[in-house]
């Protein structure tokens, strides 16, 4: 199986630690942030998808052509102002052949058991509960724990239950291009919120999830793997 991990963004929160260094990298306890989320990968992902952007290079000399014992490739997205949704499709003839594949932010810490629940489902999305939920794709669920509906960060959110860091999907995703206004993000919410209409995406309550977004998040973060 394959994962994609974007990691193309500027890290403008996390500022000014990503002045110098790209997010990814950024120390977990003595360990990048991407090294702990590859870590957590179970044994049947076996090559992993990286889109890379701000400080690329960084990145990919770090990662190289294969770590942890899993294939590494890369694409570039030259603007990462565009979206998650455009840097999953860089991805798109990458995962042509795969049934399905596994889609990652590079800046959220997760648990392997999560994952491999989520490969139970056909189509699956981490998900777990916020204090403040205005801030990610809030998640409204079926009483079977499919995924009805998601607002992307609305002003009154429907629920406290919102996207983690974690999908499996098919390539039937590219079919659900989201539109967004000019000069817009296009999210790759978006695109699953169009999805669910169609098709039943399972909502995996996260068993570990840990978002680190701004130096007080890693310094959390610091304190918890210490």
């Amino acid at each position: 199986m394959k994962a994609v991990i974007l990691a193309a963004g500027l890290g403008i929160r996390m500022r000014p630690l990503t002045n110098t260094t790209p997010k990814p990298l950024l120390s977990i306890s003595g360990k990048p942030l991407i090294e702990r989320i590859i870590a957590a990968f179970p044994k049947e992902v076996t090559e992993v998808i990286v889109v890379v952007g701000y400080k690329g290079d960084r990145i990919k000399n770090f990662l190289g052509e294969h770590f942890l014992g899993k294939k590494m490739t890369y694409e570039t997205q030259e603007n990462p102002a565009s979206g998650t949704f455009d840097a999953l499709q860089l991805c798109e003839n990458k995962l042509r052949s795969e049934k399905s594949f596994l889609v990652f932010y590079a800046d959220d810490l997760v648990d392997t058991e999560t994952i491999r629940e989520m490969m139970n489902y056909e189509l699956a999305a981490a998900v777990s509960t916020s204090e403040t939920p205005q801030k990610f794709g809030v998640v409204t669920l079926d009483n079977d724990s499919n995924i009805k509906e998601i607002a992307e960060k609305p002003e009154n959110p429907p629920s406290n239950i919102i996207l983690a860091n974690g999908f499996l999907l098919d390539n039937e995703i590219f079919t659900y291009e989201p539109q967004a206004p000019e000069k817009k993000e296009r999210y790759l919410s978006l695109a699953l919120s169009r999805m669910v209409k169609d098709r039943k995406v399972k909502g995996v309550r996260a068993k570990f999830w840990f978002p680190v977004g701004t130096p007080e998040d890693r310094a959390r973060a610091n304190q918890l793997f210490s």
